[in-house]
């Protein structure tokens, strides 16, 4: 649905991601994943997804990292998936524990911003 690579597929975004780790061995995890999920009577179309998608991210302080936006039809629901490579392009570390404020903060801005109350 979106991303900043080069591959498409889980194993080209895999070898992408732990190519990226090489490069900067301090981090210990490679890939950051979580979900955005609607209610069963909500829907959206890929471009807003996506757009969702990014400002989380860049609220999360991942606006330099490889990314890719997965859309998920396993579930009744509509949802997303963010896969992020933790390593940043610009060398910086971001710690897991300063990650989930940023992500509540973000959550309750995009649902004001599209209207999902």
């Amino acid at each position: 649905m979106g991303c900043n690579t080069e591959g498409t597929t889980p194993q080209e975004l895999a070898a992408e991601f732990q190519f990226s780790q090489q490069l900067n061995p301090r981090v210990n995890r490679v890939v950051y994943h979580a979900s955005l999920s609607l209610t069963h009577s909500e829907h959206l179309e890929n471009d807003i997804w996506h757009e969702i998608a990014k400002k989380y991210l860049q609220a999360m302080g991942f606006d330099m990292n490889q990314y890719a936006v997965v859309r998920h039809r396993d579930r009744d629901h509509a949802h997303i998936v963010r896969r992020v490579c933790e390593c940043s392009f610009s060398d910086r570390l971001i710690k897991r524990p300063k990650i989930l404020p940023p992500c509540c903060n973000c959550s309750t801005n995009c649902s004001r911003e599209f209207v999902f109350e």
